[in-house]
């Protein structure tokens, strides 16, 4: 691992010296990019001239230019184009060495404007080039620029999409546009979808994606034929750093407090690979290989045979090197837990090579190490145990103590090569990789399964990796001979995984006296499950090839007419496995209150012969792997598309088109012969556990666009979109986070969602940088997916189902604002605010109110959405000042109560926090330098999950994870 970081930082060095070196000249260059003024499309062919000379060159299909090899010292530019008034600018400085950046905005021609003469001023502010995409946007769209991310302090894509106009994150993860979970939005890097490594997810795991490598995120929230068909809050499109002008690097170090989790002695923990500080488990948390070659073996017969060793010499060796190959550890330890870390480099350059073409590059990685940790959480679960009872009753009451250790590794490399002006080719690989390493203890009353003045107390030890490699080739090509006929193409492979091997189930009961001093300890098979290890391996493999073809049309009426066609293939193939193997004891120790010495070598196994010659078993495994929870699946998803842009007057214009999307799904159980199972689904009974879809959707699309004047639109929306179950929810796959706890099922019978979607905004582009907008939508749902309690069950169990309808409707509000209308002083200030009001309904199933009828219990007839919010606000302030180099914005976002599990005897439970703000502030020192500080979770914010009853609140889940304070230094030249 050393050698290999050697070599890494080696390449890195040379990169840089050689992108030094070639930039060491006398000579400067002058790049930019030239667009329509009004509809924002870039333009082709534009003639670019150095006054008084005859050197010169034109923008290629993407509007960019280059001069390359221009003498030191001020020059003027002159832009010319059909049709468009000239412009001429001065006073641009080409420096040695280094490149200069002018980007135009050229106006058509009319009799008022003949001419422009203007000094050259770079335009730099990615926020508001942002603000100006949302306006000449063919659809409803939010962004966030990378400007903002830094100034905001966000890590990771995560991070950065809570700043968003009607977005909220849970678990720190899981993006929610307007209201709706991740299985009504879809998530792409670069125009490619982007699958999830977490199997209960249909997006992307965002906070694998560091925020230092992207250039933008942009959210579309009405849908046009060219985006995927199954998104309906809406579809996040992270753009990552695009070839900059001239040489940029970037080196950043920072280090974190967190009051709860920096330097606590009592940071929960468990012995691990030597490389776990670095997300990778390396093999020391595998499957034993005698469990793998002979688990199959490890049964009740096995047991009563091994006890008669003289007899059955190697089945009596074969339980005693199984009961001892797997880990004994199997309860948290302690540990210091040092400050959080992080390190950042990336850099990228473009040069002129074979005459004018060009070749850029990218590339960046990354390495951040956090640390998380609350006590006195509560964890508990509640019952009606009789209709109209004045209290619930307890399930269990647990107080909670969590550790995380969290750390990640991502990289971005891409490399694009622009043969002329009119085709560029581009390679990309990016690689994140996470890894999630938890200790647990819980202890409390369970009453039901417990009796008396008995306690209950359960553990888990886990190790999680995710990973995603995405290696892509895309490409664009101008055909200038065909009216400028564009067409853009991309393939790409991705490979993600999620490993949780050797994760640890460890609970047991206890006594206490009139003194509260513990009896006695003991472990009840009758009551719950003795000690588990699980193993568990998913491996989706996503093949993808997209193609978009645009023919401009009528361009002497508006450079913005076109149609777009063009198709989508995909095809995605997931392996999952899970292991089990459970503990019992026959001889030896009790359980007596330490874990070490119970499950230690000498109370395990074969632990003596008695006088008879029978084998003395202690603690022994058993194979309680279940076929049903192994399975493969497919998903292929086949598009075309066409679609039309067409401005009928100068103001009105509208986007027309549909999508025909085809969807196959697949579940089915893995074949016997890769499953160490004690016993198999028979083949009379797997299509049973088989799920499928197969479906064939026609979804069209309306987008109208009417500009009020130069910074003012209306826009109207109407579409037809549909949401997937994802393959774990369609597989008759059950599981659950710690024994005694909420055991989730999936469901082979799931059908897809279908949406109506209907939009419309008022929008008001005041300045550069400043924004109002007023949104509202309304959308109608067919068959929607929902979390479903089951009746009559012995332990709480929940499964994905499909209830009949659905509905939902919302008002989004923005403002962006420069305080300088109140004083000029407060110029360097800025205020924004945005607000989403949402309010949805589902149906309730008729079975569940036939049954809530018949126990006298409420009768729900329709619940929120899973996991929407009644509103979401977000709120910042932010200073900045480019001549001091300072800049600081102070943040806070708060989400409404909102469901996250439904229940049927009782109230729905609901999720809730008080809100969080964070505060950052950046100074750049010695020119290239900057300092920063941040510091999130101000207010210590306390998240809750609960449900109330008779006016009173009985909690399900309760924790602060404290406030995190960070210091950054960062080196950078651009």
């Amino acid at each position: 691992m050393k050698t290999q970081l050697v070599k890494i930082l080696s390449i890195l060095f040379f990169i840089f010296l050689s992108s030094q070196n070639i930039f060491s000249q006398d000579k400067g260059t002058v790049r930019g990019t030239i667009t329509d003024a009004k509809s924002g499309e870039t333009l082709i062919g534009v003639n670019i001239v150095i006054e008084g000379t005859t050197t010169g060159t034109i923008t290629d299909f993407d509007g960019n230019f280059t001069l390359p090899n221009l003498p030191s010292g001020m020059v003027t530019l002159v832009f010319s184009y059909i049709s468009y008034a000239p412009q001429t600018i001065s006073a641009i400085e080409v420096k040695p060495g280094d490149v200069t950046v002018v980007n135009i905005q050229m106006a058509p021609a009319t009799e008022e404007i003949a001419e422009v003469t203007i000094t050259a001023k770079q335009l730099t502010n990615s926020e508001n080039a942002i603000l100006s995409m949302q306006k000449k946007a063919e659809g409803i769209q939010d962004g966030i620029s990378s400007i903002e991310m830094k100034r905001f302090g966000s890590s990771n894509a995560a991070e950065s999409m809570i700043k968003v106009t009607g977005v909220s994150v849970m678990n720190g993860k899981d993006i929610f546009v307007r209201g709706l979970g991740d299985r009504y939005s879809s998530v792409q890097m670069d125009g490619q979808q982007l699958p999830g490594t977490d199997p209960y997810k249909n997006s992307a795991d965002l906070d694998l994606i560091p925020a230092n490598l992207l250039e933008n995120i942009i959210t579309s929230k009405t849908f046009t034929p060219d985006l995927p068909g199954s998104f309906t809050g809406g579809n996040v499109n992270i753009k990552t750093k695009s070839f900059p002008e001239k040489l940029t690097l970037n080196f950043e170090v920072s280090t974190a407090y967190n009051d709860q989790s920096t330097f606590n002695n009592d940071f929960l923990t468990y012995q691990g690979s030597n490389t776990d500080w670095l997300g990778y488990d390396k093999g020391y948390r595998n499957i034993p290989d005698i469990l793998v070659d002979r688990g199959g073996e490890l049964t009740t017969n096995l047991y009563i045979k091994a006890r008669q060793g003289d007899k059955y010499p190697n089945e009596a060796a074969l339980l005693n090197d199984a009961a001892h190959s797997v880990n004994s550890q199997m309860s948290p330890s302690e540990m210091t837990a040092p400050l959080d870390q992080k390190v950042a480099f990336s850099i990228g350059n473009q040069w002129q090579v074979f005459g004018k073409k060009q070749l850029g590059f990218v590339m960046g990685v990354n390495y951040r190490r956090n640390f998380s940790y609350y006590r006195d959480g509560v964890s508990a679960n509640w019952e009606l145990v009789q209709a109209g009872a004045e209290a619930l009753g307890e399930n269990y009451i647990l107080n909670d103590t969590k550790s995380t250790e969290n750390p990640q590794i991502s990289g971005l490399s891409t490399l694009a090569f622009k043969y002329s002006n009119n085709g560029s080719v581009e390679i990309n690989y990016s690689y994140n990789h996470d890894a999630e390493k938890s200790a647990r203890f819980q202890d409390g009353v369970f009453p039901a399964a417990l009796s008396g003045d008995t306690r209950f107390q359960t553990r888990s030890l886990s190790f999680t990796e995710r990973e995603m490699q995405m290696g892509k080739i895309s490409g664009h090509h101008n055909f200038a001979g065909l009216n400028n006929t564009r067409i853009d193409y991309s393939g790409s492979k991705i490979v993600s995984k999620q490993y949780e091997p050797d994760m640890r189930l460890f609970a047991n009961s206890y006594r206490l006296d009139e003194n509260n001093d513990t009896t006695g300890y003991y472990m009840s098979r009758a009551e719950y499950d003795m000690p588990f290890h699980f193993w568990r391996d998913l491996k989706d493999v996503q093949i993808q090839g997209k193609v978009d073809i645009t023919i401009p049309f009528l361009q002497s009426k508006n450079s913005s007419n076109k149609i777009k066609l063009g198709g989508l293939y995909s095809t995605k193939e997931r392996n999952f496995f899970e292991t089990i193997y459970q503990y019992e004891r026959d001889k030896g120790t009790p359980y007596a209150g330490n874990a070490d010495d119970y499950f230690g070598p000498e109370n395990t196994g074969i632990i003596e012969v008695d006088s008879r010659g029978r084998n003395i078993i202690g603690n022994y495994l058993y194979n309680q792997t279940k076929h049903q929870n192994n399975y493969l699946g497919t998903t292929d998803i086949n598009a075309v598309y066409a679609m039309v842009t067409y401005n009928f007057t100068p103001k009105f214009k509208a986007i027309l088109g549909a999508r025909y999307e085809t969807t196959y799904m697949a579940v089915k159980l893995q074949p016997q012969e890769k499953v160490v199972a004690l016993s198999y689904i028979q083949e009379d009974k797997l299509a049973n556990y088989e799920g499928e879809i197969d479906e064939k959707d026609l979804l069209p699309s309306v987008n109208l666009v009417y500009a009020l004047s130069e910074t003012m639109n209306i826009r109207v929306s109407a579409s037809k979109t549909i949401a997937r179950p994802n393959l774990r929810e369609l597989a008759p796959f059950a599981s659950f986070d710690f024994i005694g706890g909420v055991i989730y099922n999936g469901n082979p019978n799931l059908k897809r969602t279908e949406i109506n979607n209907y939009d419309l905004r008022w929008e008001w582009f005041t300045r550069p940088g400043e924004l109002f907008a007023v949104s509202g939508y309304y959308k109608q749902f067919s068959n929607p997916i929902v979390l479903q309690y089951l009746i009559e069950v012995p332990n709480p169990q929940i499964q994905y189902q499909n209830t009949e309808t659905g509905k939902l409707a919302g008002i989004e509000l923005e403002a962006r604002k420069n305080l300088d209308f109140i004083a000029d002083g407060l110029r360097n200030f800025s205020f924004g605010i945005n607000l989403s009001l949402i309010d949805s309904k589902v149906d309730v199933n008729k079975f569940e109110q036939e049954t809530a009828a018949k126990n006298g219990w409420e009768v729900k007839k329709t619940r929120p959405f899973p996991g929407q919010s009644p509103y979401l606000v977000n709120v910042n302030l932010s200073y900045s000042n480019a001549e001091k180099g300072l800049n600081s914005t102070l943040d806070f976002n708060k989400f409404g109560d909102r469901m996250t599990e439904t229940n049927i005897d009782t109230p729905d439970i609901y999720e809730s926090t008080e809100g969080m703000m964070n505060f950052n502030i950046t100074k750049t020192v010695l020119r290239n330098f900057t300092l920063g500080f941040k510091v999130n979770n101000i207010l210590d914010s306390t998240f809750k999950k609960a449900v109330k009853y008779n006016n009173n609140d009985y909690l399900y889940q309760q924790y602060e994870l404290g406030r995190t304070y960070t210091v950054s230094l960062s080196y950078r030249i651009n």
